[in-house]
């Protein structure tokens, strides 16, 4: 997906927590992606942030929150769009 959007990962990190849930980070050439997981609560918190002084970056930031979303197939979402200048 990341490599679709023209998105350069530069590394991962995680951990698994005892309670089954796990905290990813993936740094980005652009910025970064983070997913956090709560399975006891049936919650899950993401940021994906793109940073490019060069290109709009709000389509490609759509494409990759919705497809981690579709992945995770919640029954509920609350989104936030934060717009940074």
């Amino acid at each position: 997906m990341l490599k679709s959007e023209g998105i350069q990962a530069l590394g991962t990190t995680s951990h698994t927590f005892d309670t089954g849930g796990f905290t990813l980070l993936i740094g980005l050439a652009e910025s970064h992606i983070s997913v956090h997981t709560w399975p006891e609560l049936g919650k899950l918190q993401m940021d994906v942030f793109l940073c490019n002084y060069f290109r709009e970056n709000e389509d490609r930031c759509r494409r990759i929150f919705d497809a981690i979303v579709a992945y995770f197939d919640p029954t509920d979402l609350d989104r936030t769009e934060v717009w940074r200048t």
